[in-house]
């Protein structure tokens, strides 16, 4: 339920348009039920009143139905345009703080997540979400106003009659919906977690397709599947059983209270406690009276699945971090030390210990040593996305936990193991997230990444399509790409991860030689198992386990 108070809290700044749906839902349902009252009435009286030979006043009713019609027809179409409009705002900022959430959640809790899982928060749990208003506030509190409205009208006439429609009302308004809701509890955790079960298995039988049918595990993969369907098929199941037996039983009610109403109603005027017109006119409301709590019950059977996922998406909130104050970078090219800093993995009884050292200002260092070591859980340690267990990380001697994580992006230019390529042009790959980059700013990082002949012998150079994920390169082109990317990115500090990996030793070797000849001022950090190039560093630390 806490949850549900955040939703509430990320819809402050759209309140106004969120009053604005809730009223012109009243509006219109209480516009339907008077309409429907008064043309019951209206054409009774008229009947009445032809049989008789009497005249009356028929303007005044003529002109409440045409107001209710318009009312109920413009107001239907303008509720529909504000309330999807205040939706499509609160779904902005929901994104806005699950991405934000995401970004600086500690990376070794993220690692736990499959990322088909993290996907199907992003889009299966926020599409969940957006019903939080359209579906579950606006039927509720509108739902609500139009019962209360509808038991004030009713209690002027006999309290006989008024006890009858208000019983049906209450049974139908809120004893249904709460007994649903309760039920829907029981589903609600499963129409979830079946949903991202099945994507996960999806995702994972697509990605090893090649190993599965090398291994002859296809039908494992496939009845693992079929598994999660099922449950899926099952939960989803269960949930609209209970929406139709709702439905019928609260239409049961209806019919019900209609029908001893008509009989109440019927001994009222047989005793002229009650005119013809208004024998009809109550019948009918007791009838249209329903219409106000009709999306009570489906409101609170929803409410249990946006519950299961506000917690997904909620998950991710930061936590409150020990260093809170921050500080600010002051060098244009900062020094860097680590001094007796230790990690431990989640669920890991082994604590990798990093060895101590200082990186200068414009200094060439490398980091070499076996895998496994904690070569490049050190970049992760270095831009605070994990938390270290003991010793200190500084930055131009500020402690980096107590420094803001975008001047850590903006301090570090980090080319990883594993290069993302985007679907795009080699162009667009290479200057992703630089502004202004020049020509020959571009010809000179592929002259350093040894990738200026491969692209000249493309056909349309720069301008190349790759494909998605790069399928049309090889590993070390794309390892190459992201250390051209890297270095048209201006940062002070240059952190390369394995830049050699899957290239040849003379290739490795005039990269690493062009790359450290580089003029351009700036600290360089190299981490690899196969060290090439030794005469150009300035240092070079050994990791040992």
């Amino acid at each position: 339920m806490r949850n549900l108070l955040k939703l509430l809290v990320l819809f402050k700044p759209y309140w106004g348009w969120a009053a604005a749906g809730v009223i012109l839902s009243v509006l219109t349902i209480m516009a339907n039920i008077a309409l429907m009252t008064t043309s019951a009435w209206f054409i009774t009286a008229m009947a009445g009143a032809g049989i008789a030979g009497a005249s009356m006043n028929y303007f005044t009713p003529a002109a409440i139905i045409r107001g209710c019609a318009i009312i109920r027809t413009a107001g239907r179409y303008v509720e529909r345009l504000i309330t999807h409009e205040a939706t499509f705002r609160f779904l902005g900022s929901l994104r806005q703080k699950l991405f934000t959430d995401l970004e600086s959640h500690p990376l070794e809790k993220i690692e736990k997540f499959h990322s088909a899982d993290i996907s199907s928060r992003i889009q299966f749990d926020i599409d969940q979400l957006q019903a939080y208003y359209i579906k579950i506030i606006v039927p509720l509190v509108a739902g609500v106003i139009s019962l209360m409205c509808c038991l004030a009208f009713v209690f002027q006439y006999h309290l006989q009659l008024s006890l009858i429609i208000s019983a049906g009302l209450i049974s139908a308004g809120l004893v249904v919906p709460f007994i649903a809701f309760l039920f829907a509890r029981r589903y609600a955790q499963n129409i979830i977690t079946s949903a991202k079960d099945l994507k996960c298995q999806s995702v994972d039988l697509l990605d090893g397709l090649g190993e599965l049918i090398s291994y002859q595990a296809l039908s494992y993969a496939k009845e693992k599947i079929n598994t999660a369907h099922t449950a899926r098929l099952r939960a989803l199941k269960s949930a609209q059983t209970l929406d139709v037996v709702t439905k019928n039983i609260i239409w049961l009610i209806s019919q019900l209270t209609f029908i001893a109403t008509l009989i109440c109603v019927l001994f009222l005027f047989q005793d002229g406690q009650v005119l013809q017109p208004d024998l009809v006119m109550l019948s009918m409301f007791a009838l249209a009276s329903f219409e106000s709590v009709a999306a009570i019950a489906p409101a609170l059977q929803t409410i249990p699945e946006i519950m299961v996922s506000a917690d997904r998406v909620f998950r991710f909130e930061p936590k409150e971090k020990v260093c809170s104050v921050l500080s600010e970078i002051e060098q244009t090219i900062p020094d860097l030390s680590v001094e007796g800093v230790e990690f431990l993995y989640e669920g890991s009884s082994h604590i990798l210990k990093i060895p101590d050292f200082t990186l200068a200002r414009s200094e060439k260092m490398m980091f070499t040593g076996p895998s496994g070591v904690g070569k490049s859980t050190l970049i992760d340690l270095l831009t605070n996305s994990r938390s270290i267990e003991k010793g200190t990380i500084r930055l131009g001697g500020k402690d980096v936990c107590t420094i803001d994580q975008d001047q850590l992006l903006q301090t570090f230019t980090i080319a990883p193991q594993k290069i993302e390529i985007f679907s795009g042009t080699i162009r667009d790959n290479l200057i992703l997230g630089s502004v202004d980059i020049r020509q020959d700013e571009i010809e000179q990082a592929l002259d350093i990444s040894q990738l200026k002949e491969f692209i000249d012998r493309l056909p349309g150079g720069l301008e190349t399509e790759i494909g998605e994920t790069g399928y049309n390169l090889s590993g070390g082109q794309i390892r190459r790409i992201g250390l051209a990317r890297a270095l048209l990115k201006s940062a002070p500090i240059l952190i390369l991860d394995e830049p050699t990996e899957g290239l040849d030793i003379m290739t490795a070797e005039r990269m690493i030689e062009a790359l450290l000849k580089d003029k351009k001022e700036r600290s360089v950090v190299i981490i690899t198992h196969m060290p090439v190039a030794l005469d150009y560093f300035d240092k070079v630390i050994r990791f040992k386990f």
